[in-house]
């Protein structure tokens, strides 16, 4: 299994395509796996699309953080 894992910041208008490249991805590798976006701290509507994108994405994981941490953090 092959896990992909992105961080998103304000990402409402790019999320969307990277869900599905990475949805083609898998599967042209024929590879069973997840996708887990980490939405840390989003102040547009970033959480609300990838709600709606995990409503048919099944193998989508979001992990949320309310404020900004970076990857420090």
């Amino acid at each position: 299994m092959i896990s992909i894992i992105a961080p998103a910041h304000n990402e409402e208008e790019n999320v969307n395509l990277f869900v599905c490249k990475a949805i083609a991805g898998l599967r042209a590798a024929e590879e069973e796996g997840e996708i887990i976006i980490v939405d840390d701290g989003s102040t547009d509507n970033t959480a609300k699309v990838l709600q709606r994108l995990r409503d048919v994405v099944t193998s989508l994981r979001i992990v949320s953080s309310k404020r900004k941490e970076g990857f420090s953090a």
